[in-house]
C-alpha cells in the first residue's frame, strides 16, 4: 500500500492524506473485501467532496463509515483533520494520536500538530470556564432579582393590609374624640347663652326699676344652668379629647405604625359670667 506524504496531501486535498485510488488500490489482506469495501471506497470519495466544499461535518460522517468497513489506519488522519476543522480538539488530538500509534514511523510534524491542539483545547477550556462562571453570575442575578421583587411585592401587600387594619381598628379612638370635640362646641354655644343672659341682667338692673327687678329674676337662674352646662360640657369634652388621643396613640403604637403620634391639649380660660376651654387635637 502507498501512501501521500502530508505536504503533498495539503496541496491534492486540503490535508487529506490518501486518495481512493492509492487508499483502495492495494488493500492488504486483512483490509475490508468486496462488499466492505465497495462501502468503504463509495464513504471515502463522498467524505472527500464533502471536505472540498468545507462541510466537515458530512465529511467527518462519511470518513467514519469508511473507516467502520475498511480499517485503514490512514483513514484517522483525514477524521482527526474533521475534527481538527470543527475546533473539536479533543477528538482531533484522540484521532491524530490514534494515527500516530498505527504508523511504523512518528511524524514529528503530527506531534506538533499534537501539542499545539492541546494548547487550543486550553483555552477553549479556560474560555469555556469562564463562560459558564458568567453564566452562573447572570443566573444568580436573575434569581436575586426575582427574589427582590417578591420580597418588594410582598412587603407592599403586608403594608397594605397593615394601614387597612390599622385604620379599621382606631374607629374608637376617633369615635370618642370625636364626641369630645361635638361637648366642647356645645359648651361654647352654652358659654355664649350664658354671658347673653348676664348682659341683660347687667343692662337690666341699670335700667329696671327695682318694683320690676324681681321680674327678671328668671333670667339669671337661666343664665346660671346655661354656665353649668357650658362647664360640664367643655370639661367631659375635654376629657374626651384626650381620651380619644390617648386611645389612638395606643393603637397606633401597638400597630407599628409611622403614623405622627396624636396628641392632645386643653385650657380652660375663665370668661364674665362663665368660662370657656381651649383644645386642641394633632394626629
Amino acid at each position: 500500500m502507498h501512501l501521500v506524504t502530508v505536504s503533498q496531501g495539503r496541496r491534492a486535498l486540503g490535508t487529506l492524506l490518501l486518495s481512493a485510488l492509492l487508499l483502495f488500490g492495494s488493500l492488504a489482506p486483512a483490509a475490508a473485501q468486496g462488499g466492505d469495501r465497495a462501502l468503504a471506497e463509495r464513504f471515502y470519495k463522498l467524505g472527500k467532496e464533502l471536505y472540498v466544499r468545507s462541510d466537515y461535518e458530512g465529511a467527518l460522517k462519511n470518513f467514519m463509515e469508511s473507516y467502520k468497513y475498511s480499517k485503514f489506519p490512514e483513514l484517522l488522519f483525514n477524521i482527526a483533520r474533521c475534527h481538527e476543522s470543527l475546533a473539536h480538539y479533543k477528538e482531533a488530538i484522540q484521532f491524530f494520536t490514534r494515527f500516530q500509534k498505527a504508523r511504523k514511523q512518528k511524524d514529528p510534524k503530527i506531534d506538533s500538530r499534537i501539542a499545539n491542539l492541546k494548547k487550543l483545547q486550553a483555552r477553549k477550556d479556560a474560555s469555556e470556564t469562564k463562560r459558564q462562571a458568567e453564566i452562573e453570575r447572570l443566573r444568580k442575578l436573575d434569581e436575586q432579582r426575582k427574589a427582590d421583587e417578591a420580597r418588594r411585592k410582598k412587603e407592599e401587600e403586608d403594608r397594605r393590609k397593615n394601614a387597612k387594619s390599622i385604620h379599621s381598628g382606631s374607629w374608637p379612638g376617633w369615635v370618642v374624640a370625636g364626641g369630645g370635640v361635638a361637648l366642647i362646641g356645645a359648651g361654647i354655644i352654652f358659654g355664649a347663652l350664658a354671658a347673653g343672659k348676664a348682659s341683660d341682667l347687667e343692662n337690666a338692673a341699670k335700667t329696671t326699676p327695682p318694683a320690676e327687678y324681681e321680674n327678671v329674676k328668671s333670667d339669671e337662674s337661666a343664665g346660671k344652668a346655661f354656665q353649668a352646662v357650658q362647664i360640664v360640657t367643655l370639661v367631659a369634652g375635654s376629657a374626651a379629647v384626650v381620651t380619644g388621643g390617648v386611645l389612638l396613640f395606643l393603637h397606633y403604637r401597638k400597630a407599628g405604625s409611622e403614623q405622627p403620634k396624636s396628641t392632645a391639649w386643653f385650657a380652660p380660660a375663665p370668661l364674665p359670667g362663665g368660662a370657656m376651654v381651649n383644645a386642641g387635637l394633632r394626629f
